[in-house]
């Protein structure tokens, strides 16, 4: 888990391998399975990645308790290459909203970039 003050996140470097591959769209499923089967979180925790915030505001979430944040978070290799992205919510409490789990957003894995994105619902006529 993501220290409750991580570093901003500085630009990423023009070597990063990441920034000209054109992103895969997976469903938010086949992103979390990919994210769970390399165990990213327990790498990151384990010390092989740094993070830095992203980005943080007030969650618009019903589901949250008030003074709820939205965070988004970062993590980088030795080389401050983006190797993943996750969101979570945190509560005032310092708990992890939602599942209790970051929710991963971008991978980069094995040369290829993976982004999540959510299919379109029709709307009920």
């Amino acid at each position: 888990m993501p220290p409750s003050r991580a570093a901003s996140c500085k630009r990423i470097s023009g070597d990063d391998p990441a920034i000209s591959i054109t992103p895969t769209l997976v469903s938010e499923a086949e992103l979390r399975l990919r994210f769970a089967k390399g165990d990213y979180l327990n790498r990151a925790t384990a010390g092989e990645f740094g993070c830095c915030l992203k980005r943080s505001g007030r969650a618009d979430s019903r589901d949250e308790p008030p003074g709820t944040r939205s965070v988004v978070v970062s993590y980088v290799d030795e080389f401050r290459h983006r190797i993943f992205l996750v969101h979570f919510y945190l509560r005032p409490d310092g708990a992890v909203g939602a599942s209790g789990l970051p929710d991963p957003k971008w991978l980069y894995e094995n040369g290829v970039v993976y982004q999540s994105f959510k299919p379109r619902v029709a709307a009920d006529r």
